[in-house]
Formats: C-alpha cells, structure tokens, sequence
C-alpha cells in the first residue's frame, strides 16, 4: 500500500518507530490539530506516519519524554461481515464479526462506496462490537453500493469488503437555522427564514428545490427569504427540500405573530371625478393581508382582500354633483384602521 509521505510539522511531538533489537529506524514530527467536540474542550489531535517495514514498537515523544508507546501484536486481527447493511426506518444496520488471538480492544472503521468500491468514504469510527447503526442518508441511493469494515488492535489491522448491494438511500437532510422555536415577533415586521438542506450524497441543495410553506401558502423558495404581513397566530412554517429523485424532506418551527394594526402603505384616490362616472378606480396595498371596506355615509360600496401587492380596485359610485366622502377601513386580525377621503366631481 502507497502512504503519502508525513507532510512537514513543528509541533514538537515525535513519532518514533523501532526495530526488534530496539534500534530507533524512523523519527518523525507530527501534525498537531484541535478536535472541535460540542459542550466540551477540544482535545488535540497528533498525526504521523513513518515506514512500516522492520518496525515493532512506536512511541510518541516530546522533550525527551515518552507520552505512550505501544508494541505489535503477535497476531493480526480478523474481521467478516455479515450480510449487506440493512435498512428501516431512516436507519441502516451493518454487522461484522472481528476477533483478536492476542485479546486486545479493537477500533472499526467503517466507509461506504456508492460506484461499486471505486472511491469510499468514512461513515463511522468506534470501538468494534460487531454493530453500527447510522442515518440512512450516509448510504446514498445506488445500484452498486458496498461498505467495508477495517479493524485494528492500534498496530495491525484487517479489513472486509462486502459484495455489491442496492441501498435505497434517504430523503434530503432538512435543517431550519431562523427563525428558533417560539420565536415572537410583530406579524407586520419582516421575518428572516433562513435553512439548508443536503442530499444523502452530501450535496448542497438550493433554489427551488427549497420551498418555504405556511400550510398550503407559499411564502418562497431558496436558502434564505424574508417574509412579512404573515397573518397573527402561532404558525408551524415547514421547509421542504426535494431532491434529483423526487423525495421530499422537511423540517419546521413554531413561531409566535402578534397581532398589529393594519396600515395603509399604498392610496392613491383620484383627487377629481366625473359627475357622470358610474366607478372610481383606487389603488391600495396594505402592511398585512386584511379586508378593505369601502363606504359612503353607511352604504358599502364592497369588500376587498388586499396585501402588501398594489392591487387596482374599482368601485361602483353614484353620479351626481356632490362631493364623494368616501371612507375606507382595513381590518386584520380584530384590529382596524380607517381613513377618510374627499373626491371632488366636475
């Protein structure tokens, strides 16, 4: 097997193998990194490679000190599979059975290939108890999957390969970052919705292939949209990612709107009209989806549904000489504003 060679490194930490007399043959620097793990202090992490050949026995050194060391086994571990992963549920199951004449505690390494053991990839690390359980989704769709088990006492490994299989894959991996859970807000106040979705072949999915519900409203599709004038209430907003093979995966919050009055953003009333004109033609948009009443005195002259979109509404009004008073009331929510307008005629 082809190692690349131990790129260059300052950390101070030696990797040192030796033979079976105790002579040192290869002596090395090792790459130091920190290992990012949730609500805990980071660990470092050290990486070496040296040549295998005639090597017994490694230690990790610095200052002249010896951090640990460790000999090689007498035996080298074994390791079968058990079938191909099986899958349910959103879940895949893959079992093995792995022995160490010399008794040692063995570490699995678990890849998964989807173009028939051309190139793999990590899925899983852990201490080998003959079973793994991981999402679905590292599984990615494929006619021609296999995984591979590789165990090692900390010196020799083994590894097994399985026979081509067909894994079912999963829907798209769906995660909303805003709004959080509970979140409170004015409804007439811009809402940030941002998300991001990934197939089971880790791929980043975006446009619209992401789409942004409140039940069966369409607020938006794409990563990231900003949304207002959502009607009051305590909403679940879903947001939906559909992948190359047609499967839908979702994932929602829960937020608070608080109801606020409704405000005319957009009126435009002609100033003047015809004595002998029989509709007025208004043009309206509101801060919040609301209804829009339309009155003389106490005659209605009809109801309307406007938005934030500039809407062109016509109204049936008596001819005459007199001056139109006409008075206009949006209502949302059990919250109302009114306005008052003058149309002269001529």
């Amino acid at each position: 097997m082809t190692v690349q060679p131990q790129p260059a490194a300052h950390s101070g930490y030696h990797l040192i193998g030796f033979d079976a007399t105790g002579k040192r043959v290869a002596d090395v620097q090792m790459a130091l990194s920190a290992v990012h793990v949730d609500r805990e202090y980071p660990p470092l992490e050290l990486e070496g490679v040296i040549p295998a050949a005639g090597v017994v026995r490694i230690a990790i050194v610095k200052a002249g000190v010896t951090l640990v060391g460790r000999h090689a086994s007498a035996h080298r571990p074994t390791v079968h599979l058990r079938g191909v992963p099986s899958v349910r549920h959103g879940a895949a199951k893959i079992r093995w059975r792995a022995a160490d004449a010399d008794g040692g505690r063995l570490e699995a390494t678990i890849e998964y290939s989807a173009d028939g053991g051309h190139h793999f990839r990590t899925i899983w690390i852990g201490l080998s108890h003959g079973l793994a359980r991981v999402p679905a989704r590292y599984l990615s769709r494929s006619a021609k999957a296999r995984v591979r088990v590789t165990v090692n006492d900390g010196f020799l490994s083994a590894t097994a390969t399985s026979r081509r299989f067909r894994s079912p894959g999963s829907a798209p991996y769906v995660k909303i970052i805003s709004p959080t859970p509970g979140t409170r807000v004015r409804n007439d106040a811009s809402l940030l919705l941002v998300g991001q979705a990934f197939d089971d072949r880790l791929d980043v999915l975006s446009g619209r292939l992401l789409r942004w519900m409140l039940g069966r409203r369409l607020l938006g599709t794409g990563a990231q949209i900003s949304v207002a004038g959502l009607p009051a209430g305590r909403h679940r907003i879903k947001l939906l990612a559909r992948d190359i093979f047609g499967r839908v995966g979702s994932a929602s919050v829960v937020v608070n709107l608080r109801a606020t009055r409704p405000l005319f953003v957009t009126l435009r009333v002609p100033g003047k009209v015809s004595r002998k004109a029989h509709r007025l033609s208004l043009k309206v948009a509101s801060s919040l989806s609301a209804k829009l009443a339309v009155r003389i005195a106490k005659k209605s002259l009809g109801s309307f549904r406007v938005d934030r979109k500039l809407r062109r509404l016509s109204i049936h009004i008596p001819t005459g000489r007199k001056t139109l008073k006409l008075k206009l009331t949006l209502r949302s929510a059990g919250l109302h504003t009114t306005v008052a307008v003058a149309v002269r005629r001529r």
